[in-house]
């Protein structure tokens, strides 16, 4: 989801091609299946609907009376406004809230990520603009071209995702007021879950009125901040699935491992100590602080060509980690210590880590050995660290 502190932007499909913006668009009616329970609907809420007429405007009415009801929305949002083929364009923009990683250079650097692979310019299939408190709501839609060359994926779909998300549109402002240290493990894994959510609710929708809907596993090829993405709406899914979780609950998760995991106990414990900071020249508290969460792991390796399944096994190993990157007047050091769940699964860690990412061997850390290799490796037990100096 991308929102807006004044105004609510939601993404849905954040791999997919940017709608283009347009003006009236040709429309092909949508075939809505009568369905039993339609006369029973709350139709108080109004529903205008631009660029299209007739029985598609009609269609898309019904379709959003019955996303609303599925979503449990009646007395959140009382006016609609529909565009089809609608304009990404807004008012103001505004900076992109819980994009995907939270991670600055640095950080994607000392850990290994690789990049190589240009990055697909993409933006959502759908997008949402309401006030906060509002009950007025404006849905931007993708033109019956564009949904026609998606598979599985329906106007119903669509409208149902969104509505999910409505009631619970303050609830990225948990992103935005995290203080530091923020932690990126803990945004994707919040993230997952409602986007996830929102999938399911579209995946039920089609359930109930008929469609095609495919969860599909996440494409392993592309640059691996769009497969990120790809796998939090995946993992997001099968979460929401796995636990019959609505996003109304309040239940919260804090970590990606719990996300991977949603039969198993896997919070993470405490954060690891902060390592070597007295052999920075006196320098004690880090200029910024994350954590590389399960997911994380998994992709990194994924994006250094380890296979999926092989990474998800190693990754399952973790329990909790932190990188810190510190400011010295020699330079700036970055440090990512991983705690896992022994030392086998740390030992196992290590040893692919070091196999697909350049990486030198130390058995302890010495402020001189920087200037010499580009990253160094310390195995201790249950915890494995990887320095970085610039």
């Amino acid at each position: 989801m991308l929102r807006k502190s004044v105004g609510v932007l939601i993404a849905l499909g954040v791999l997919l091609a940017v709608v283009s913006a347009v003006g009236v668009v040709e429309t092909e009616p949508t075939s809505v299946t009568p369905h039993p329970t339609d006369e029973q609907l709350q139709r108080e809420d109004t529903v205008t609907v631009v660029n299209a007429s007739g029985e598609f405007a009609a269609d898309l009415r019904l379709i959003t009376h019955r996303a609303d009801a599925l979503a449990g929305n009646d007395d959140t949002v009382s006016n609609f406004t529909l565009g089809v083929g609608g304009s990404q364009r807004f008012s103001s923009p505004e900076p992109r809230v819980g994009t995907v990683p939270r991670l600055n250079r640095t950080q994607r650097r000392t850990a290994g990520f690789n990049q190589t692979v240009p990055e697909s310019r993409s933006g959502p299939l759908a997008l949402v603009d309401a006030e906060p408190g509002s009950r007025d709501v404006t849905v931007l839609l993708p033109s019956p071209d564009r949904l026609a060359s998606l598979p599985a994926t329906t106007y119903g779909q669509v409208i149902a995702h969104e509505m999910e998300h409505l009631p619970y549109r303050s609830a990225d402002e948990r992103t935005v007021s995290i203080t530091r240290p923020v932690y990126t493990d803990t945004i994707l894994a919040s993230r997952a879950v409602r986007e996830g959510v929102a999938e399911h609710t579209g995946a039920r929708y089609v359930e109930m009125y008929g469609g095609d809907f495919d969860r599909s596993a996440p494409n392993p090829e592309g640059h691996w901040r769009n497969r990120l993405t790809s796998a939090l709406y995946y993992e997001g899914y099968r979460y929401a699935e796995a636990t019959g979780l609505r996003e109304n609950s309040g239940a919260e998760i804090t970590s990606t491992a719990e996300l991977l995991h949603p039969t198993a106990n896997r919070s993470p414990g405490a954060l690891p100590d902060r390592q070597f900071a007295r052999q920075l020249d006196g320098v004690t508290e880090p200029m910024a602080t994350n954590r590389l969460g399960e997911l994380l792991v998994r992709e990194l390796l994924v994006s250094r060509g380890e296979a999926p399944g092989r990474a998800g096994e190693v990754a399952a190993g973790w329990r909790n980690g932190r990188i810190d990157r510190y400011d010295t007047p020699d330079g700036t050091v970055t440090v990512w210590t991983t705690v896992w769940a022994n030392e086998t699964a740390a030992a196992t860690f290590a040893r692919v880590y070091e196999t697909n990412v350049p990486t030198t061997r130390v058995g302890s850390f010495d402020r001189g050995q920087c200037g010499s290799t580009e990253r160094l490796l310390l195995v201790d037990g249950r915890r494995v660290t990887v320095v970085r100096c610039s």
